[in-house]
């Protein structure tokens, strides 16, 4: 998930807020930082000058988890949902299971804290700014998928459970019809979705979209959000 932000002082929250629209309106701080000042973009006042908007942009991406969710049942539904886009469920040639999910070193504070809950280990992956977590032993894969199981959906992410839970001795619970509430959609968002924007007649238009290579695995937020789905045929392919 990426937000944008801007950084010029003398502007108010509320013109920033202008852009951004009511996603941020609980969060401005997540906007702007008055506290950083090094290589910030400009976004002139939109109160003052309404055709004068921001010319330039960058964006983060701070995790959804402790924002909106605060049960277990958000959290495991997060967490499924976090796999389903960045993770993978795995079984070695010697017949032991394991969980591997990959993600920006930005992101390593959601992957500490899948740690802090069920153990594994973490390590920058060598040459590409990326982070990964590995859990392994037994007792940690089965308090695993005691939490993802039934809100795994994406096709490779639940045939590779399917194996796991045989493993394991767990009977799979395949997942029910999603709903807006699901923490799903956080997880999977926080793994392959991004919020840009862009100029339409001289004002911002926001771009709210997610991506992955099956269009089966991203039709749920179609389903429920509505929008549009196309190929993007830039880098190695997408659905989006």
């Amino acid at each position: 998930m990426k937000w944008t932000i801007c950084w010029k002082i003398d502007d108010s929250y509320l013109s920033t807020l202008c852009i951004s629209g009511n996603v941020f309106k609980f969060y401005p701080r997540k906007v702007k930082n008055l506290g950083m000042t090094i290589n910030q973009p400009v976004t002139k006042n939109v109160l003052l000058k309404p055709n004068n908007l921001v010319g330039t942009s960058e964006t983060i991406r701070p995790l959804s988890l402790n924002l909106f969710y605060n049960s277990e049942l958000h959290w495991n539904q997060w967490l499924s949902g976090l796999i389903d886009g960045d993770g993978s469920l795995l079984i070695s040639k010697a017949g032991y299971t394991s969980c591997e999910i990959t993600m920006s070193l930005a992101d390593e504070h959601a992957l500490y804290q899948i740690k802090q809950k069920l153990g594994g280990s973490i390590k920058k992956r060598a040459g590409v700014k990326a982070i990964r977590y590995r859990l392994h032993h037994k007792e940690g894969m089965i308090a695993l998928v005691e939490r993802i199981n039934g809100d795994i959906r994406h096709s490779t992410r639940l045939e590779q459970l399917r194996k796991v839970c045989l493993i394991l001795n767990i009977p799979i619970i395949y997942p029910k019809t999603i709903t807006i509430n699901n923490g799903w959609f956080s997880g999977f968002f926080d793994a392959d979705g991004t919020i840009t924007y862009s100029f339409k007649n001289n004002y911002p238009q926001l771009i709210i979209s997610v991506s992955n290579k099956l269009e089966e695995n991203i039709k749920y937020f179609q389903t429920i959000f509505g929008g549009n789905i196309y190929f993007d045929k830039s880098g190695h392919g997408n659905f989006k």
